[in-house]
């Protein structure tokens, strides 16, 4: 994938988190008005409900959190990335450009080696490479943060064209670095070469001028020249005149070597001015470490010329006189200040680029592994399934989720160990890196605590699920079992006369009702936890489940009383028929007891104090105990599942619905006083209330 591509991609990726985080937004009233129902809930439920619906409206405060945090998370390294990538594309391709003009003006350039327009060239190519020098930086710092935010293959390609750029570049710099050198000594013999010829033209007019000057004042030394021998003050003033000549020749040698030493000096030191603060990302530390190793080969490369022009200088300030002598020393102390600072600056920054490269290689190393282990154990998590209502199923899962959850527990050490190792590269860094190295940290915790919370959460309800399904289990096979045998004794029962050894069966009947009582209600508590648990289409089995098997349990309870109705029929016609009084008072004993027993199963509940003092919230609870024990099932406040005493008028809500003024106290005393209407029924206060 190609720069283009990467930035590409980061504005479609972009686009598509803009819309999955303004989805998670737009539910947060949801996920408000849920947290806030099961609230009111909790102030309503007893025993282990307490801490299911707490646990419950837990984890969908974590996962929403979780989900909330991923997605803003994400969404703000695209909008990181994105500018970041066209920043990369532009320095990459203006690189480019450059690069491959500069290379091919390199290799067919025509002109004469050392001259004045091979000079001009090279200078402007100098310029040129510092000139780019915003662009290299720019192309390696977003470049590398592109690579944290993009990993995968994109990371790979921009990573080759950082390379591939780098290395161009520095051959560019050694080229033009290498040729302005070997430019700048050819110019400098040059120089040299003219600056001797102006000495000895010098020194030739100062002879003509001598000849003339002995011309006009031959006539009156001539005469002396019989009585006076100048031929050795001749020769002494040639002697001296030689000696002057070399020595100034030498002094003026070396001033032009002094000269080019400081040109390189000052553009050496401007460059070092320029540089930028040792990064602590891996690849730009690698590009500085590279840059730094290049610079530190030139000043090295330079020392054989700057301890020349040290021995010369020493050389000349011996045959000076002591004016030139001061003014060679001053020279030569305030140049090699300048170049003990420039050697020390430009090994104090290696080391500490090397120093840096290590630490920053470490985090990585440790960093890296990290990020594709928790990506990968977040697809695992994400894509788990709902909790299964089978209990060997959900065995299995068990064990499968212990192994991703001891996965994750083994990690802690190494989350640990990276983010000590990060903390130790933040000492080291400078500027914006210190902000990214911590935001780096920061996600990486969040990111492990938030799996390892989901882990835990899924693994602690399974755990609190598999007793609850083994129960349900076991309820719902000994309720089938049994009513799959009551259902067919009584589908062929005859409908003959109550006798007494039908009285005797169906009394066992009654007896196997009020023993299975404890069965259905098993199933009803742990079904409707199962359900918590396990939403879903297991959860809709389960409900499938409890309806069908509450619906057969009434059956089986309406057709008990349905019998215990004729048996008062049978006992009249027995009376009539003269049966003993002995067995007819037995008999009707029976069926008192029959009746009174099949009045309480559909007896409503009690109430907790008189209807007019009971509190909205009373009133709510009461609805809700109310609903449930007439359809003898759980239910989920649905249109659909609205008992028949429920007046048409009032919306199916224990809760007034949005956009109702209505005083809702009222609607409630309404529905209750129509349930005991509809059944039949007066209220009754539980006793030892106050009234």
């Amino acid at each position: 994938m190609g720069t283009a591509e990467v930035a590409a991609g980061s504005e479609q990726e972009l686009e598509r988190f803009r819309v999955i985080t303004k989805d998670i937004t737009d539910h947060r009233a949801a996920v408000e008005d849920a947290v806030e129902t099961g609230n009111s809930l909790l102030t309503q439920a007893t025993g282990d409900d307490v801490h299911v619906i707490q646990e419950r409206l837990g984890i969908l405060e974590d996962r929403y959190a979780n989900i909330s945090s991923t997605a803003n998370g994400r969404q703000q390294r695209l909008q990181q990335a994105l500018p970041l990538a066209r920043k990369f594309k532009d320095a990459t391709e203006k690189l480019s450009d450059w690069l491959d003009k500069v290379e091919a003006d390199m290799g067919t350039a025509e002109v004469a080696a050392g001259s004045e327009q091979e000079q001009e060239i090279f200078r402007e190519y100098k310029k040129q490479v510092d000139g780019h020098k915003h662009l290299v930086a720019n192309m390696n710092e977003a470049g590398a943060k592109v690579m944290e935010l993009s990993p995968g293959e994109g990371t790979r390609s921009v990573e080759h064209k950082i390379a591939n750029i780098n290395q161009r570049y520095d051959s560019v710099i050694a080229a033009v670095q290498h040729r302005l050198e070997v430019i700048q000594a050819h110019c400098a013999d040059i120089k040299d070469t003219t600056n001797r010829m102006d000495s000895e033209l010098s020194a030739t007019q100062a002879r003509l001028d001598a000849l003339e000057l002995e011309e006009d004042q031959h006539a009156h030394i001539e005469p002396l020249q019989t009585q006076v021998d100048t031929s050795g003050l001749m020769a002494d003033l040639e002697a001296v005149n030689d000696r002057w000549n070399s020595l100034a020749s030498k002094v003026s040698e070396w001033e032009a070597k002094m000269e080019t030493l400081s040109e390189w000096l000052s553009d050496t030191e401007e460059l070092v001015t320029n540089q930028r603060p040792p990064s602590s990302q891996l690849k730009i530390i690698e590009a500085q470490l590279q840059e730094q190793k290049l610079l530190k080969r030139l000043v090295d490369d330079k020392k054989p010329t700057v301890d020349s022009l040290k021995q010369e200088a020493k050389q000349l300030s011996s045959i000076a006189d002591p004016g030139d002598r001061r003014n060679i020393q001053q020279q030569l102390t305030d140049l090699f200040q300048r170049w003990d600072a420039l050697t020390i600056n430009t090994a104090d920054r290696k080391q500490k680029l090397e120093d840096i490269l290590e630490a920053a290689k470490d985090f990585k190393d440790a960093f890296d592994p990290l990020v594709e282990w928790v990506e990968a154990t977040e697809r695992k998590l994400s894509s788990q399934q709902p909790i299964t209502t089978d209990p060997a199923k959900m065995e299995a899962d068990t064990t499968e989720h212990q192994v991703i959850t001891k996965d994750i527990t083994d990690h802690r050490a190494a989350v640990e160990d990276a983010v000590e190792t990060g903390k130790s590269l933040l000492t080291q860094a400078t500027g914006d890196d210190v902000h990214v190295i911590q935001e780096r940290l920061d996600i990486l915790e969040d990111r492990y605590a938030n799996i390892s919370s989901t882990a835990n959460g899924r693994q602690q309800r399974l755990q609190q699920a598999l007793p609850l399904a083994r129960k349900f289990k076991d309820a719902t096979e000994k309720l089938s079992d049994w009513l799959d045998k009551v259902e067919a004794d009584m589908a062929t029962a005859e409908d003959a006369a109550m006798s007494e050894q039908e009285q005797e069966i169906f009394r066992e009947y009654k007896k196997q009702v009020d023993e299975h009582k404890h069965l259905v209600a098993n199933m009803n508590e742990a079904g409707a936890k199962v359900m918590e648990l396990s939403p879903g289409e297991g959860a809709r089995s389960v409900e499938h489940k409890i309806a069908n098997i509450n619906q057969r349990y009434d059956s089986v309870i309406a057709a008990l009383s349905g019998k215990n109705e004729d048996s008062l029929n049978v006992s009249a016609e027995q009376e009539e028929e003269g049966l003993p009084q002995t067995q007819a008072q037995q008999l009707q004993e029976v069926i008192a007891q029959l009746r009174r027993e099949v009045e309480d199963l559909r007896r409503l509940p009690e109430l907790p104090r008189k209807l007019e003092d009971m509190s909205q919230d009373e009133m709510r609870t009461y609805v809700g105990i109310l609903v449930r024990n007439v359809l003898r099932r759980p239910f989920k406040w649905k249109e659909e599942e609205k008992p028949p005493f429920w007046p048409c008028d009032i919306p199916f809500s224990s809760r007034r619905p949005s956009g109702n003024t209505t005083n809702w106290s009222d609607k409630m005393r309404i529905v209750i006083k129509a349930a005991f209407t509809y059944y039949d029924q007066k209220p009754v206060i539980t006793r030892g209330m106050n009234n």
